[in-house]
């Protein structure tokens, strides 16, 4: 009888081991990623080279109010507008680089950071830009960002090539769990005494391939309803036997 006892409670052990595991995570890493080296001619977009298995494509772009120039190895967009100099008439001037993503059925999204590389350009020195992180999930107001940050060109030098910044995204309770799509923008303006006149995604002139803008986070399956039931049964009979153990 004792033998039939701990079968049963082995059993249910196993079931539970078994609804946990299907509740899961099913990945940890890039979500998707860019390496901008094949950028050699003026263009508004470029797809993403690398995109997690559950997560539809990705196109990273800029937004209608910027234009696009020629700076290798980066998505490059002039802004030579002195009047952006504050966060909400960028958002009027619609003055970003945006891309979306989309988790397939079934996949939820928490995600962790987001690593830039960019580049700056200015005719006159000194200048500064500010960038602003906003997300469709956040909103997109002046009062909506997720973290912004500051870059500047002091001179004599016209431009800087390959800065680097990393996004903070785990602290932002709207960027955990996604089952839909999720837009982000990167704004900028100027903060500084002159126009920061060219602003890039990329690492510019410098043609060693890396990682140019990278989305980082947490990939997990979304049980299905008879996934729970069973975790429910399992639990109730795994209690069950441990009190006729007792």
């Amino acid at each position: 009888m004792n033998l039939i006892h701990i079968s049963k409670r082995t059993l249910m052990s196993a079931a539970l081991t078994s609804c946990l595991i299907s509740l899961g995570t099913l990945k940890a890493d890039t979500i998707v990623s860019w390496d901008l080296n094949d950028i050699t001619s003026t263009t508004s977009s470029a797809a993403a080279d690398f995109e997690a298995a559950e997560i539809g494509p990705v196109t990273l772009a800029l937004g209608p109010g910027l234009t696009a120039s020629n700076w290798a190895n980066a998505l490059l967009a002039l802004h030579n507008d002195a009047a952006v100099n504050s966060l909400a008439t960028s958002i009027t001037q619609n003055d970003y680089f945006t891309f979306s993503v989309t988790p397939d059925a079934g996949a939820s999204l928490s995600l962790d950071h987001l690593d830039m590389v960019y580049s700056l350009g200015a005719n006159t020195q000194p200048a500064e830009t500010t960038f602003v992180l906003m997300s469709s999930l956040t909103g997109f107001t002046d009062s909506d960002s997720i973290e912004s940050f500051a870059s500047s060109l002091p001179g004599p030098a016209n431009n800087a090539q390959g800065r680097a910044h990393t996004f903070d995204l785990s602290g932002t309770s709207e960027l955990q769990n996604i089952t839909s799509t999720v837009e982000f923008r990167i704004y900028m303006y100027n903060t500084g005494a002159n126009s920061m006149t060219r602003i890039a995604i990329g690492r510019g002139f410098n043609s060693t391939p890396e990682t140019d803008l990278l989305l980082d986070g947490t990939i997990s399956a979304i049980p299905e309803p008879g996934t729970f039931s069973l975790l429910v049964i399992a639990l109730a009979g795994f209690v069950l036997t441990r009190r006729r153990s007792w």
